[in-house]
């Protein structure tokens, strides 16, 4: 496939793997690639010998909506204040953090909004349920950064979580990096509190005291795993740092 023609950079990932392909009609073919980050869908017109944008069939009757360097695709109508509001918290969130925005705003980010993410996941041709979501997750979102495509699947029309690991310009291991994106950015389309309470208590009723617990305890129990709860004790972590030992300490502990 002439790469060069579309965003993925499929050289940088090979071998992918082929999960399926259809005939649309009689000059487009649709190949959805596991590309390790992402599962998608590509294009490929036969006559002219060249691979195309999914969101460009607009299969779906897409509306676009655009708003400083974000592009949002969704089938139903984006208002502005929505989006106007994340990226204000985007900024509260870099102050926070110590994060200097020139480098998000230098690049633009391309998001498919729906209400469930097996729905996001259809706009950017998903032709087969990916396996990547927990299993028999409704909501949720995922991040390319190979593309700067980000898959919005909840309630609220901006993933601002998904938004916010794009923020993140500082190395830091996974478990501060998703507490960061939870702690400012929520977890789906709530806060992160709202499942504090039921977390402690099955971290509490399993007599967990150490992070190898906590790892042991995402694979073999259902209830902390549905509620994200190692997003939620690290958002958690993340409060009491700020809060105990003030913003300076808190900058450096999460880097």
């Amino acid at each position: 496939f002439p790469s060069h023609d579309i965003g993925v950079p499929l050289n940088f990932v090979f071998p992918f793997k082929l999960v399926k392909n259809q005939l649309l009609n009689d000059s487009i073919s649709i190949f959805q690639l596991d590309l390790g980050w992402m599962q998608l869908a590509l294009p490929l017109n036969r006559n002219q010998k060249k691979l195309m944008r999914f969101e460009s069939l607009n299969n779906f009757g897409l509306r676009k909506f655009e708003f400083n360097n974000l592009v949002i695709y969704s089938a139903e109508e984006i208002k502005r204040k929505d989006v106007s509001n994340a990226y204000s918290k985007i900024v509260v969130a870099s102050k926070e953090m110590g994060v200097n925005l020139e480098k998000f705003y230098s690049q633009t980010f391309t998001m498919y909004s729906a209400n469930s993410i097996a729905e996001a996941y259809a706009l950017v041709g998903g032709l087969q349920y990916a396996t990547f979501f927990y299993p028999g997750s409704r909501y949720g979102g995922m991040g390319d950064p190979y593309n700067n495509v980000i898959l919005s699947g909840i309630s609220t029309p901006i993933h601002l979580h998904e938004l916010l690991h794009f923020v993140i310009d500082f190395p830091c291991n996974l478990f501060i990096n998703e507490g960061l994106a939870s702690y400012y950015g929520g977890i789906s389309s709530g806060n992160y509190e709202l499942n504090l309470k039921s977390v402690l208590g099955v971290v509490a009723e399993n007599n967990i005291h150490t992070f190898q617990g906590l790892h042991d305890l995402q694979i073999s129990n259902a209830t902390f795993n549905s509620v994200r709860g190692l997003y939620v004790l690290s958002a958690y972590l993340l409060h009491r740092v700020k809060k105990d030992f003030g913003l300076k300490e808190y900058q450096q502990f999460i880097r």
